[in-house]
């Protein structure tokens, strides 16, 4: 593959100022003759960009320039950060051996394949643990007394793969399971879907008293989001629980921090606020530690993560100050950002926003949303993000008091959930029979009919929290509307009644 035209200068671009005097001291220290890329360097730094004509010489002496400049400057980026990770350092080792190996000084290269092997195991590079032993067996050749014998290596190299295809097994169904989540969310209303899930969870190995920390981590995160899908919220919370242990801190690093988000989400699943925020600064923490807060794109993910469930535990708890300043950083990210938030991150955090308004009495921002959603249709847009709109709107109007659209909106949202029940089974029922309800013949103008008819919403919601398993009495967009119909009953502000709500969750939490 050849170099773009604008390839050289994006790589000068993103270094560091360290990295880019590493670069000049590099360049400078090679031969006077072989010196057109560091006139190319200078050229660049002056014009602010790659110059369209050759410092010197032919178009073709320019090319020539630009892919010796860039093959030097990832050779400078390889010295400068020769110990920035495991992989590196091991990768650095075994080049080493190889070198020292060539060199007739196989005694020299048993040195540095030790300390490969030492490093490789602590950290379960399996991979890596495999290149050593085929190096290994090259050195016992030589050597004048190896280490151990060929029948020992060939006993550790099986086991090491029985833990790299397990933790393979674990890792494919892990990338299934997170596909099917950004396409559908939650699939409790998805038979076919759901069926393919537990079928994939059915075909796994159970997990093994020998099993590797990497196998141990896909194996836990990958049940925490399948339990997060079904709604068994209390189940994946002890899966995630596990995601957290500080053996995988220092063996997995980037899927450390993916687990610690997971957490996060199970904590806000089953009201565990404080616990989900403490993680949050497990993450920024341990983001800096990494040197991770180099890189946009693990900022941009813990951010995402870190809004959509500030959010929910603000409005949930009633919070409205603190809600009020999150939901300004979020619409001000929402902006700078925008180009680098994928479709399905914006769709989730405008869903957060939409609730964050409307408890904020922003009504007018939030039917923004809702309409926006809807307009986009199913397709477009992740399905429980459009099935929560779709309920969502028919509460919007009861709140504006837009009693005249209620009806027909109600017979939309009706006819759209109808679709999901099929051969008998209801697949959608709360939501069906929520639209089915507000279709009723109804002055909604008395207070007392209007009561009446909330009333029953909300034991339709309550019964569907209670009966359904691995709830804890919570559920993240049902309560969200128990809480809307206490407050339209009662005539508080939303946050004082979710701040009653979540006071009384707390004195009947039962979740160990």
């Amino acid at each position: 593959m050849h170099l773009k035209e604008k390839d050289v200068s994006r790589l000068l671009e993103s270094l560091s100022k360290a990295e880019r005097k590493s670069l000049t001291l590099f360049l400078q220290a090679l031969p006077q003759k072989k010196k057109n890329y560091l006139n190319l360097l200078e050229s660049i730094k002056k014009k602010g960009g790659l110059a369209t004509t050759p410092p010197s010489g032919s178009p073709q002496a320019l090319t020539n320039a630009k892919r010796a400049l860039y093959r030097n400057a990832l050779k400078s980026l390889r010295n400068h950060h020769d110990e920035k990770s495991i992989d590196i350092l091991i990768s650095n080792y075994l080049v080493d051996i190889e070198l020292l190996y060539d060199l007739g000084l196989p005694d020299q290269a048993l040195v540095r394949l030790q300390k490969a092997y030492k490093k490789a195991s602590q950290y379960e590079k399996h991979g890596l643990l495999l290149q050593i032993f085929e190096w290994e067996r090259k050195l016992n050749i030589v050597l004048n007394r190896p280490c151990r014998s060929n029948q020992e290596i060939e006993k550790e190299e099986q086991t090491v793969l029985s833990q790299l295809n397990e933790t393979l097994r674990y890792k494919n169904a892990f990338a299934e399971i997170k596909l099917m989540k950004r396409r559908y969310g939650y699939i409790k209303n998805l038979p076919k879907e759901r069926q393919l899930m537990k079928k994939l969870i059915r075909q796994l190995p159970a997990l093994t008293a020998h099993a590797s920390q990497k196998a141990t981590y896909y194996y836990h995160h990958l049940l925490a989001i399948y339990n997060w899908m079904l709604f068994n919220h209390t189940e994946g919370y002890k899966h995630s629980r596990r995601l957290l242990s500080e053996d995988m801190r220092e063996i997995l690093s980037n899927e450390f921090l993916d687990g610690v988000l997971e957490h996060i989400t199970s904590c806000a699943c089953v009201v565990r606020f404080e616990e989900a925020m403490g993680c949050m600064d497990i993450a920024d923490a341990f983001i800096a530690e990494k040197g991770f807060d180099q890189s946009p794109t693990f900022l941009l993910r813990t951010f995402y993560f870190k809004i959509i469930y500030k959010l929910l535990i603000l409005y949930y708890s009633g919070d409205l100050i603190r809600l009020q300043a999150t939901v300004e950083e979020a619409e001000n990210k929402l902006v700078h950002y925008d180009k680098q938030f994928s479709t399905e991150m914006k769709q989730v955090i405008y869903s957060n926003l939409k609730n964050a308004y409307a408890v904020m009495g922003m009504v007018d921002k939030a039917d923004k949303i809702v309409e926006s959603t809807l307009t986009h249709g199913l397709k477009a847009t992740r399905k429980d993000m459009y099935d929560d709109a779709m309920l969502f709107k028919l509460f919007l109007l009861i709140q504006t008091e837009t009693y005249v659209l209620l009806p027909s909106a109600a017979l939309a949202a009706q006819r759209y959930f109808k679709q999901f029940i099929k051969n008998g089974k209801v697949s959608q029922e709360t939501e069906y029979e929520i639209a089915l309800l507000f279709r009723k013949d109804c002055n909604w103008h008395d207070k007392a009919s209007k009561d009446a008819i909330l009333k029953q919403a909300k034991d339709i919601f309550r019964r569907k929290i209670e009966n359904t398993t691995g709830l804890d009495n919570f559920q993240e967009f049902y309560t969200y509307f128990i809480i809307w119909i206490d407050s339209l009953i009662n005539g508080r502000p939303f946050h004082e009644e979710a701040k009653v709500w979540y006071h009384s969750f707390n004195s009947r939490k039962t979740i160990k």
